[in-house]
Parts: C-alpha cells; sequence; structure tokens
C-alpha cells in the first residue's frame, strides 16, 4: 500500500506533521513518502512563498489576521471561491504528476493548500483514492470548507461541533489529534532527561518560539532571571540566527542554555517543568501528548489566538499577557503543585501521543474498505 503526503514549507508545523505520518505509515509497513507541494514548481518559489510568509507573520500580523477573517467570513464567500479557484490552478499538474508518477492508494496533505488543488483534479479527473487533509490547528484554518475530501483531521475532539458548523459532514470528521512524531509518546523520567542534557537536576522552565524564531525571547528570559526562586532555562530559538546571538549575550543569575534549531524537543519537554510557547498547532500538540504544563507566548493573530482560546477554554493551558505576564505565570505555576495537576488532567483528555498510528490505521481501513487494487482509481501514468 502506498501513501504519498503532501506538504507546504510555512514555517515547520506542517512537515514535522507530515513527517509523522510518513514514520507511521513506514512503521506499520506501508511505503509511503512526503512531497513539499511548493518544490514541485521550484526551490526558488518554495523558499520565496516561505519568507513571504515569515515576513508578513512578523512584520505585519495585522494584515496577516485580516486575510484569515476575511476568509473565514460568510460575507467574503465570492471572495474564498475566487482564492480557492487561483490555488486550485496554481499547482494543479505538478501535483497532478506527482499522483500519476507515485501511483498512490491514498493521499494525505497537511496544508489547506494541497487539500484545494485535490479538490479540483477529483472533480476534473474523477480520483477516486482517498484523499485525507490534516488540519494542524485547534481551530479550523480557513478554505478547508471548499475542499471536498474523504477524511478531515481534526486536533481535538472538542472542534466537532465548530467544523460541522462549517458544513463538513460529521462522518468525514477523525478528531484524535494532530499526527506527532512517536518519540512523544514514550517518556524519560526527568532527572534522566536532564542528565542526557548536561543539565542540573533542578527545576526547569524549557521556552520556546517556534521554528521561526519568533517572540520576545530576551524580554521573557530577562523576567524569569529575576524570580526568587532556583530554576534553570532551556531556550530554544529556532532559526532566527539574531534571536540565537542576542539570548547568548544576555547576562543572567540563573543558569540559561541557548538552543537554535533542536531534534531532540521531546526530551527537552521530559527534562522540564513548564514550557513557554507560541501556540502553534504542532508545538501544542506535542506538549499535550507528554503532558507539561503550558503557558502560551505572544498568539499570532489568527490561527495561533484561536489555538489560545480554545486551549485556555479547556484548561489546557495558560495564556501570558501584560497583565499576567510569564513570571508571574511560572511562579504560580511552581508553586501551586495542585493546578499544576489540574492543567495536567486536561492536557491528557485533549493529547494523543498516539495520533500519526491511529491516523495510519484509519487511512489502512479506508484503502481496504474502499477495495481499490493497487494503481487503480489514481491517474494514469502519462
Amino acid at each position: 500500500m502506498k501513501v504519498l503526503v503532501l506538504s507546504v514549507t510555512a514555517g515547520q508545523g506542517h512537515n514535522s506533521c507530515g513527517k509523522a505520518v510518513v514514520d507511521a505509515c513506514t512503521r506499520k509497513g506501508l511505503d509511503s513518502v512526503m512531497v513539499d507541494t511548493l518544490l514541485l514548481s521550484s526551490k526558488l518559489v518554495a523558499n520565496s512563498l516561505d519568507k513571504i510568509y515569515i515576513t508578513m507573520t512578523r512584520h505585519t500580523p495585522g494584515l496577516l489576521k485580516k486575510m484569515d477573517d476575511d476568509m473565514l467570513s460568510e460575507k467574503r464567500i465570492h471572495s474564498r471561491q475566487g482564492t480557492t479557484k487561483l490555488i486550485g490552478a496554481w499547482f494543479y499538474k505538478e501535483i497532478e504528476n506527482c499522483i500519476a508518477e507515485y501511483q498512490p492508494d491514498a493521499v494525505v496533505c497537511t496544508h489547506v493548500f494541497s487539500g484545494v488543488i485535490l479538490t479540483r483534479i477529483r472533480r476534473q479527473k474523477g480520483l477516486e483514492i482517498p484523499l485525507i487533509g490534516i488540519n494542524t490547528d485547534f481551530a479550523m484554518a480557513p478554505l478547508w470548507d471548499e475542499t471536498d475530501l474523504d477524511l478531515y483531521v481534526l486536533a481535538a475532539e472538542g472542534m466537532r461541533n465548530s467544523v460541522i458548523k462549517r458544513g463538513i459532514p460529521q462522518e468525514k470528521l477523525f478528531c484524535r489529534g494532530i499526527p506527532v512524531h512517536h518519540r512523544f509518546a514514550s517518556t524519560v523520567e526527568k532527572g534522566e532527561a536532564r542528565r542526557q542534557l548536561g543539565i542540573l537536576d533542578k527545576p526547569t522552565v524549557l521556552i520556546m518560539s517556534g521554528s521561526m524564531g519568533f517572540g520576545k525571547l530576551p524580554q521573557v528570559v530577562e523576567s524569569l532571571d529575576r524570580l526568587p526562586m532556583d530554576l534553570q532555562m532551556l531556550v530554544v530559538c529556532g532559526r532566527n540566527e539574531k534571536m540565537y546571538q542576542r539570548l547568548n549575550a544576555l547576562r543572567t543569575q540563573k543558569d540559561v542554555r541557548v538552543y537554535g534549531f533542536v531534534d531532540n524537543v521531546e526530551v527537552m519537554m521530559d527534562a522540564s517543568d513548564v514550557l513557554l510557547t507560541k501556540p502553534g498547532g504542532l508545538t501544542t500538540s506535542e506538549c499535550l501528548a507528554k503532558g507539561i504544563p503550558l503557558v502560551i507566548l505572544d498568539p499570532i493573530p489568527g490561527l495561533e489566538e484561536r489555538n489560545s482560546l480554545f486551549l485556555v477554554a479547556q484548561g489546557a493551558a495558560i495564556l501570558a499577557t501584560d497583565q499576567y505576564p510569564p513570571d508571574d505565570a511560572v511562579l504560580n505555576l511552581l508553586s501551586d503543585p495542585q493546578r499544576l495537576q489540574q492543567i495536567l488532567a486536561m492536557q491528557k483528555k485533549i493529547g494523543n501521543a498516539h495520533s500519526a498510528d491511529d491516523l495510519c490505521d484509519e487511512i489502512i481501513r479506508m484503502v481496504e474498505e474502499r477495495g481499490v487494487r493497487s494503481g487503480e482509481g489514481t491517474l494514469p501514468k502519462e
């Protein structure tokens, strides 16, 4: 059985999700590969669009929010349909050729961009194989309701009703969590995790800003450095080299370890008592899978704001604000074991460390139920 995963590089969340799906499928004996939709055109196009997204997120978040709100508004239905047609035509031929070449038994997309194009291919070419879309946030991203796929993967059961109201049939919803890598299903004892990282065995705060290194990390570190308690900090600043240098230049009383892009976040989470992070869908899903008290920092207007609203409403996170800054949140959490346990209990209800395996099992079931033999129901090679 062959599973094609289509991702889009807009940050690293969609790619991390896609890699988790490929990993789960591979471990279950399936032939699976991930392709960056944008790279099907050219590396220049992919890098340019990624840079545009990063620039807008960092410098014009208000514009990003307006675009997001417009795409969600029923009053903007003609605008949404126009955007859908534009996207559907953009990489149509590239994805069509990719499917024809790989001959998959199912296609999974981790970004609505690919979902829109798959919908157009299905309607024009009669694509019969299962098509699965993964919404990588705790609120449905714009335009998913303009697609026609067989299964929609949601971050949590609590999203179901809001998605149904957007017009997606209940029978198409799979509310088992955003796929995370199976590494997040295992746990290293806290002391051992700290030994692996080469840090002291004492209260530890993990601070992350996503793969692109957004946020006011120096101010957060300085405020925690003034807390009247003994703790250490692990700070991950992603691909932001300037942020990395700024953090290393700080003079602090407490022990602060600064990292760039890392591949052992799961060990860092095991070593830590509290996580401060921006509320990207993948990072927060990994946090819920692990079970670590979460303080949300600087949500980007739009989807990250809605992620925050969902997680705080569920009791699975605390949102730091100007009125309730990160240092107050950390101090109160580390001083209140009962509150910590309440948050962990709610995270356990929402999180799913086996989400990728669960999705893989569902893909296998869908392919077998459809009864289409390998190489049939897809697109012919030219």
